[in-house]
């Protein structure tokens, strides 16, 4: 069963997307918020060239009437036919102080000095131009010359006669300039979103999606049962993701080799390299379900070692341990390659015999007997020998019904023999 991610953690898929669509917005945001300050400043620079324009205009206007002598009607006339031309501008001219003393004051004309604009261009003499989100106002002072003084009598030279002041609404001159720059930021915005987008589809498959194989690879393999536990490198992963794959691949060569060991000597008896009593039980119950399937007989064989224990009485356990060993070995050497041997006691051996007949039986019980009655062993100044006693049954003749039935008749039919042979010499 393999391990579900721990819930509330997102996954590294999960992130990357989120790191994408983030960094897209906030460059979206820079985008736009460059288009804004960028048509804001345009339209400030339009606005303020294009009422200093009008200023002027309005300027050569009046001062070629009043050079004329024409009346305040007539000049009043000639700003309303400006206005008349211009419907989107708001076009004041107002009366300074020192007309107002020589000429008579205009109504209303006084609140209109009080303006901060107009008051500001008054004082300083200069023309100012401020900016505000609804509209852009530019004073142009009509400041008074040498010309002037023919019919100003009363003004000197430098004061401010009057101030022309031109409103413009700002939306008037930010609707072009958007509709100029829209479409150029609209491509750059595109241009980013591409470009963020290729950089996400690389980083996904380059990084992200061999992390993700990478992770899925060591998850099936440390919770697969059996085989498949390496993982298959393939050419488009990075070489850190790589080499941590083949570092992967080597620890579970090792632990497979391990494993391996652990199992070899789960069924393997250490002292002589025989199967043990566990793998020999198991191999004998599937030999019985095989045979009650229509599989061939199989014969079983207990082995005893005869005057076993006066060996390790008089010699010790290492020379006792030698002989185990050397019996195994004479065991093994007598066995045809469908046979199994397996130590199942102290000096207690067995043998399964697959596809046997009586006589065939008969013949490997003599030759395995004779292995070991043959075999001499040197242990230091000594040479030991070793007999046995083996009991054979044949499954299923006899009436034998389980496993447990035919080790019980093998056990009986080797003490026959031993009791037959009790005379073998050690």
């Amino acid at each position: 069963m393999s391990p579900r991610p721990a819930s509330g953690r997102a996954s590294i898929g999960q992130l990357t997307s989120a790191v994408f669509i983030i960094v897209t917005l906030i460059a979206s945001i820079m985008v736009y918020a460059a288009y804004i300050q960028q048509r804001n400043m345009v339209a400030l620079k339009v606005g303020h060239a294009e009422a200093q324009r009008t200023a002027n205009l309005i300027f050569e206007h009046l001062y070629s009437v009043m050079r004329k002598g024409w009346t305040r009607d007539e000049i009043d006339d000639v700003v309303h036919h400006i206005r008349r031309h211009l419907p989107d501008y708001d076009i004041s001219v107002v009366r300074g102080e020192p007309v107002a003393r020589q000429f008579g004051d205009i109504a209303g004309h006084a609140a209109l000095r009080n303006d901060p604009l107009v008051s500001r261009v008054i004082a300083g003499r200069n023309e100012i131009f401020e900016d505000s989100e609804e509209r852009m106002r530019y004073g142009f002072p009509l400041r008074m010359s040498s010309e002037c003084v023919s019919c100003h009598t009363t003004a000197q030279s430098g004061e401010v006669n009057g101030v022309i002041v031109v409103s413009i609404p700002s939306e008037r001159l930010r609707e072009p300039i958007e509709a100029a720059v829209r479409p150029t930021i609209l491509w750059i915005g595109a241009v980013v979103v591409i470009l963020f987008g290729a950089i996400f589809i690389a980083l996904r498959r380059r990084v992200v999606d061999p992390i993700i194989e990478f992770t899925e690879h060591v998850r099936d393999a440390a919770w697969a049962d059996g085989g498949g536990r390496f993982i298959a490198r393939p050419k488009h992963w990075p070489n850190e993701i790589d080499s941590l794959a083949a570092s992967f691949n080597s620890l579970m060569g090792e632990v497979e080799s391990s494993q391996l060991k652990l199992e070899e000597a789960s069924l393997h008896d250490a002292l002589t390299g025989l199967f043990n009593r566990r793998h020999f039980d198991i191999t004998l119950q599937q030999a019985i379900t095989d045979v009650d399937g229509g599989a061939e007989p199989f014969a079983v064989l207990l082995l005893d070692l005869d005057r076993f224990k006066p060996v390790n009485d008089r010699y010790g356990h290492a020379a006792g341990d030698a002989l185990l060993v050397a019996v195994a070995q004479a065991i093994h050497s007598a066995l045809r390659e469908t046979d199994m041997a397996a130590r199942i006691g102290g000096d207690e051996f067995a043998v399964l015999a697959l596809s046997a007949h009586a006589e065939a039986v008969h013949e490997l019980t003599e030759r395995v007997r004779m292995a070991i009655a043959t075999l001499t062993l040197r242990f230091g100044d000594e040479t030991l020998t070793a007999a046995c006693s083996i009991g054979a049954v044949i499954y299923p003749e006899a009436g034998h019904s389980s496993a447990a039935n035919v080790l019980r008749a093998a056990d009986a039919a080797m003490y026959i023999d031993k009791a037959r042979r009790k005379n073998v010499r050690p």
